[in-house]
């Protein structure tokens, strides 16, 4: 199994102030390249914190931080990773050559505050940020990749989507797909579920979620997701996943639709 632990670091997090969106965006962007994500970690901005999540995070093959990478003196993110790795904390050559043309192309200046981002753990590589100016930072501690995103969703999912082909794990394809039933209860269709899984022997994951209608009618919304080796296994693993949850449906007078 490759796993992955994603770390969202600030205090806006834990206040409330923010909806944490980059968990679900980045924890899904990571399953369809072909990992398992272990846990999602929520810290403040707080070095103790970040090093603590980075111990549990290092476990994995794979830590994505994000938040923290700005240039306020709460960002804190890449020295606290520095300091965590025992590396040490130098200009990065790539992210200031990526800050100099950002702030070149609206007309501002590179001051010591904007400078701030190009400091990195000594040998990371500067991930190119096209929606806003923090660089990001991609590194491999050990047998760990160490990937850290700035907090703005946009700019963290766009950067997490251009190092892909670095972090994807090779050899493994990861597709999913989407079904409604309407009127169904989750507590009638469980067995059904249970009986589908267990004739397909772990080639896919059905996951039940309850959902309700305009009409306020019940209903569920399976999510059907199964891994392999190429396009090929898995698509066969969800036709036949498909096949045998409509007929299991029909016969409780369900009728199951792609979404």
């Amino acid at each position: 199994m490759h796993s992955a632990v994603v770390i969202s670091i600030g205090n806006e997090l834990l206040n409330g102030y923010t909806l944490n969106s980059n968990l679900k965006d980045i924890s899904q962007e990571l399953t369809f390249i072909g990992y398992t994500v272990r846990r999602g970690l929520v810290v403040r901005d707080d070095p103790s914190e970040i090093s603590w999540a980075l111990s549990v995070g290092m476990e994995n093959e794979l830590v994505v931080t994000t938040g923290g990478l700005g240039p306020t003196f709460d960002d804190i993110t890449s020295s606290s990773v520095a300091a965590h790795l025992g590396l040490g904390y130098v200009e990065n050559k790539g992210a200031r050559e990526l800050l100099e043309v950002w702030y070149a192309s609206i007309n501002e200046r590179l001051t010591e505050d904007r400078l701030k981002m190009a400091m990195m753990p000594e040998g990371a590589t500067a991930v190119i940020n096209k929606e806003g100016a923090a660089p990001g930072i991609l590194l491999r501690h050990g047998d760990t990749k160490i990937l850290s995103l700035p907090g703005v969703p946009r700019e963290a999912l766009a950067m997490l989507k251009s190092v892909r082909d670095s972090i994807s794990v090779p050899d493994v394809v990861n597709m999913e797909r989407i079904y409604t039933i309407d009127g169904g209860m989750e507590s009638r269709i469980a067995p059904v579920i249970r009986k589908a899984m267990k004739q397909l022997s772990g080639k896919v994951y059905i996951k039940s979620h309850p959902e309700e209608s305009e009409a306020g009618k019940p209903g569920i919304t399976l999510q059907i997701t199964s891994s392999g080796p190429d396009s090929g296994t898995v698509q066969k693993n969800l036709d036949d996943a498909q096949k045998i949850l409509r007929e299991l449906l029909l016969e409780m007078g369900h009728v199951m639709l792609l979404t």
